[in-house]
């Protein structure tokens, strides 16, 4: 049987031409590049400790593996498009940068409630 947790570290990365294209709005070539990381750790429970630990490592590692090879591209393509907007558009600039001081407000506060 199998006992303790499994885990899992993997990463990929990825580039796409309109996300080069992104990177350098002026220009026709460049390039925007990411890598992920994942660290899982799972406690196995009945029935899945009687089996062996490497068979349930690999399997959950095709799986997490899978999932960041197909999120990953879709990030990275979200992340270009938004950059071409953030930098075209002022008035889409102004209202990140609105909706970040709110959010670090509202984290200053939750932070303050939770120490008291």
């Amino acid at each position: 049987g199998t006992s303790g947790p499994l885990t899992h570290q993997g990463s990929s990365s990825s580039a796409s031409p309109a996300a080069a294209a992104a990177a350098h709005p002026r220009s026709t070539s460049g390039s925007i590049t990411g890598t992920g990381t994942v660290k899982v750790w799972c406690e196995v429970v009945p029935p899945f400790h009687l089996m062996p630990k490497h068979v349930l490592e690999s399997s959950c590692n095709v799986v997490i593996s899978g999932l960041v090879k197909s999120l990953l591209p879709w990030f990275m393509r979200q992340l270009a498009s938004d950059y071409q907007k953030w930098a075209a558009d002022e008035n889409y600039r102004a209202e990140r940068r609105q909706r970040t001081v709110v959010k670090q407000q509202q984290h200053r506060l939750h932070q303050q409630s939770a120490l008291q």
